[in-house]
Formats: C-alpha cells, structure tokens, sequence
C-alpha cells in the first residue's frame, strides 16, 4: 500500500524479467481510465491519485499481476484546531475586559465601581 501526500507524485515499479522479454499493461483506477493512457509497455507508472493500480506482466511462458493501492495520506487538522482555540481564548479575554472596563453608556474606566456590569 501506498500513502499519497496531496499534490505529490509517487512512482510505482512492476519491473519484472523473462525471456522472451515481458509485456506490461496498466489498469487504472476507474476515474483515470478516461484522462489519461499510460505508456502501456513500461514497468513504471507515476501516480498522483489515489485508488487501485493494477499491473499485469506477460510474456509467451506466463503472466503475473501486481496491485498498488494508493490511499490519501490523513490530513492534519492539529493548525486548524489551534488556531480556532486562539481565536476563542481572545474572544473571551475581549468579553471580560469588556464586562470590566466598559461602563453603561459605552466609555472605558478603568474605575471600580463599574466592574460586574454583564449579566
């Protein structure tokens, strides 16, 4: 199995040996066989999708098939998550100083006797 980074390119080999010399087909996953027809007679194929690759080698004596299943590589949502929780943390800093320091009629004092004014 194969882990694709989004964007990346990977090769995949299905070099075999025989004489006489062995033909090589590729089978696509079912979405590329439209886009793209590989070169049907190499023993190495970039891919950059995931799904299952098939490779059949052949030759007058026999045949013999490999598969390459490419899957998407998880993505990390750990950025993401760590910057909703800075956002939120601001939030609520902005909500207490807010509640501390605003007065009713929507002026700063930094005064005691205002503080509590959220409910």
């Amino acid at each position: 199995m194969v882990t694709l980074t989004a964007g990346a390119k990977i090769s995949v080999n299905c070099t075999a040996t025989g004489n006489p010399m062995p033909l090589y087909r590729w089978h696509l996953p079912h979405h590329m066989q439209q886009k793209k027809n590989p070169d049907e007679n190499q023993p190495v194929l970039t891919i950059s999708y995931p799904g299952t690759y098939i490779c059949t080698v052949s030759n007058t004596l026999g045949n013999g098939t490999k598969y390459f299943i490419a899957t998407a590589a998880s993505r990390n949502h750990t950025t993401l998550a760590a910057v909703i929780g800075v956002f939120l943390v601001v939030a609520a800093l902005l909500f207490i100083a807010g509640c501390l320091f605003v007065t009713p009629q929507g002026t700063f004092s930094f005064r005691n006797d205002n503080r509590g004014q959220c409910t």
